[in-house]
């Protein structure tokens, strides 16, 4: 993956005329106390050892009824959806359900309590069991149905879990591995090619263009075959954060959201400024908006795609994405960009003293940019040319050309 997603917007310049709950902790992709199941195990139900030896009889029997639920519900669904995986939201989630009920049927009966399996069986009642696993279980290849999506209750999760799951830790001592098929989904676009090997500050967008186009058609084809419409995320918690900005939109409220390797969203904004470099502005808008469908919470690409659509004279379009970056950035860098360019296109509004306290901000936290810096003299320029920012000059008022030399600003990751 490359380290830091290059970005022309927020170089652009004028010509001058002078989390996840911090009580929960999840692990970033999965967490699980138990070690892994033995090495040899090359399908069949295997429950880890040390948690034989050190567990009472009866918690150990609900977990070996918990792991028999996945077997039944493995070959249930096996000979209808052949391609599935055995660990996937849905079957965890109906599973961990079914292990929670069952242990406050043997609670009831008098066997003696687990505080892990008397946590399951609390949350279960409080109807959270989706969102538990979805925070500590969520894997690269899984999917989220749009059914549960829609209404997933992360507030209320992390309410409930800052008040009765301070130092938790989720465990899993039991795996079933299928007989056929595969244990554990593959990451989408895991074999798309190394994105440090397309990076515009090492190798030429000219040069690049082929293999661009050739990883780009293979992802279109790995996607048509998605169960739920993408979404990029680097580890579990930002998948989270990812699906409670996206549950409601499109498409993911109608197909569902499937978590897809950060590098595919990284692909297409690689794509998207390469298209930019060279002036085609239709491919640029189609690459950077899907970059940005694909990674809500990225910053750069929204940024990028307010300069495309600011070369285009979509000015509210720019304006709002512009905001939308600098709402996401989660570096100083990243703001001071996301300024730069929100200035840029308050300059082709002619709002130029909203463009200057934009320009001033940014040089408070990158001091001494350069592109900010004759950005400020240009509008200073402006003003004086106008005779002020009254509202008459700037009526009619027409921003200078843009700067034909842009440098390229990038922002570690």
């Amino acid at each position: 993956m490359v380290s830091a997603l290059v970005s022309l917007a927020g170089a652009c310049g004028h010509a001058g005329s002078g989390a996840p709950p911090d009580s929960s902790k999840p692990a970033p992709v999965i967490a699980a106390a138990a070690p892994a199941a033995r090495a040899d195990a090359t399908h069949g139900l295997v429950m880890d050892a040390a948690f034989v030896k050190a567990s009472p009889k009866d918690v150990l029997v609900a977990w070996y009824v918990y792991g028999g639920d996945r077997v039944a519900l493995w070959h249930s669904r096996t000979d209808e959806a052949s391609h599935r995986t055995e660990d996937e939201f849905d079957m965890e989630a109906l599973t961990r359900s079914l292990l929670a009920r069952n242990w406050s049927d043997m609670r009831a009966k008098g066997v003696a309590p687990d505080a892990y399996l008397d946590s399951m069986a609390e949350i279960e009642r409080e109807g959270l069991m989706n969102e538990y696993v979805l925070v500590w279980f969520a894997r690269p290849g899984w999917t989220i149905p749009p059914g549960v999506l829609g209404k997933v209750g992360l507030d209320r999760y992390r309410a409930y879990a800052g008040a009765h799951l301070v130092g938790h830790r989720a465990v899993r001592p039991v795996r079933f591995h299928p007989p056929a098929g595969r244990a554990v989904p593959e990451i989408p676009g895991a074999t798309l090619p190394a994105l440090s090997t397309l990076d515009p500050r090492a190798t030429p967008c000219s040069a690049s263009r082929a293999r661009f186009a050739e990883a780009l058609a293979r992802w279109e084809v790995e996607e048509s075959r998605l169960p739920g419409a993408p979404l990029a995320a680097a580890d579990g918690a930002g998948f989270v954060r990812a699906i409670e900005r996206v549950r409601a939109a499109a498409p993911f409220a109608q197909r569902g959201a499937t978590w897809v390797g950060p590098n595919v969203a990284d692909l297409h904004h690689l794509a998207g400024f390469c298209a930019v470099d060279e002036g085609r502005w239709a491919d640029a808008e189609r690459l950077l908006s899907k970059a940005a469908a694909l990674d809500p919470l990225q910053s750069s690409s929204r940024s990028e795609l307010a300069f495309v659509y600011t070369r285009l004279r979509r000015l509210d379009e720019a304006d709002r994405l512009a905001s939308e970056a600098l709402e996401l950035a989660t570096s100083d860098c990243e703001r001071a960009r996301s300024l730069r360019q929100r200035g840029y296109v308050a300059i082709e509004r002619g709002k130029l003293l909203e463009a200057l306290q934009d320009y001033h901000r940014s040089l408070e936290l990158a001091p001494g940019n350069a592109t900010a810096e004759q950005e400020i003299k240009v509008i200073l320029a402006e003003l004086r040319r106008i005779g002020g920012a009254s509202a008459k000059a700037a009526a009619d008022y027409k921003p200078p050309p843009a700067s034909p030399g842009l440098k390229v600003t990038a922002c570690p990751r």
